[in-house]
């Protein structure tokens, strides 16, 4: 059977502003920023069967909004969404 959603190897990282405390700091931080990169999701694979229910739980029990509207998206394109 063909699942209804899969997903294969899905990745989001972000680019974060990094800076020190305090308002030297903030100042020099306008003209010179540092960015570090965080990987909210990482090579992320799945397939989801009609009639599934699924969750996806973080390190610390909670859920992440990306990986609940990254596959929401991708079902709403492809069939219908309650």
């Amino acid at each position: 059977m063909t699942p209804t959603i899969s997903v294969s190897n899905l990745s989001k990282h972000y680019k974060v502003p990094e800076r020190d405390g305090g308002m030297k700091a903030a100042v020099i931080s306008l003209f010179n920023r540092k960015y570090r990169t965080v990987k909210a999701v990482d090579d992320v694979s799945f397939n989801i069967e009609a009639g599934e229910v699924v969750g996806f739980l973080g390190p610390n029990g909670a859920g992440n909004r990306l990986r609940e509207t990254g596959p929401a998206v991708c079902a709403r394109s492809s069939s219908t969404v309650n």
